[in-house]
């Protein structure tokens, strides 16, 4: 015979389960006066799931961000986009070896030099002076973003900041990876900084009058 407190404990479960889709395995246990009034509110079972919750919200949103960068480059600026593919297959070899690290900094390097040139066709002579001190990519991403972020500027000097800071670590890997040095933290820093390079892509194709087919056009938190 089943308890009045064991048949919500069964119920809650499955209520939980179905509502979240978390695929939850776990089997029903003694758990005393859960889910009863006796109960204090102390709930271990509901903070989990609020946790794997937060995990699927925060995974919905990465692949809405992923989505709309790598559609907006196929659409827009597909060369990029073949630069950042290949940047990624050869993070995903089992193996990663110091020149396989050196090969996926130089794709995304050339991903960026092939969204600034798309964005910022047209340089000066005097521009073209300044590029080579900056590094021609960035330097040109720069001026584009003052001109199209001219009336924002607080957005225009995130989108800044955030350009000098993935440039850096893309140079700064390229340069470890290309002495040879190989360390078991790369793989997690171009992990990290192939995640940075796609929320860039959207920060400045977003601003792009060009051809984009996104399949979203709005965050996945403005549904909740």
């Amino acid at each position: 015979m089943q308890l009045p407190i064991e048949t919500g404990a069964r119920s809650k479960l499955k209520y939980f389960s179905s509502k979240y889709a978390l695929g939850l395995t776990a089997s029903k246990t003694d758990v005393g006066a859960k889910f009863s009034f006796i109960d204090g509110g102390n709930d271990p079972i509901k903070g989990n799931l609020d946790i794997q919750t937060t995990i699927l919200l925060l995974g919905d949103e990465w692949g809405v961000q992923a989505e709309k960068a790598i559609y907006a480059l196929r659409d827009s600026i597909p060369e990029a986009l073949d630069e950042l593919i290949l940047g990624v297959e050869e993070l995903s070899k089992p193996n990663l070896s110091p020149a396989s690290c050196a090969k996926a900094a130089v794709n995304f390097r050339r991903c960026l030099d092939k969204i600034a040139e798309t964005l910022e066709p047209t340089l000066s002579s005097s521009e073209k002076s300044a590029a080579k001190s900056m590094g021609e990519y960035k330097f040109r991403l720069k001026i584009f973003v003052n001109k199209k972020l001219s009336q924002s500027e607080p957005y225009r000097d995130y989108v800044e900041a955030e350009l000098d800071e993935i440039s850096t670590r893309v140079n700064k890997l390229y340069n470890l990876s290309n002495k040879g040095i190989h360390e078991d933290w790369f793989r997690k820093a171009f992990s990290l900084l192939v995640l940075r390079l796609v929320l860039l892509i959207n920060d400045l194709l977003t601003t792009f009058p060009g051809k984009q087919k996104l399949i979203y056009d709005t965050s996945h938190f403005e549904f909740m």
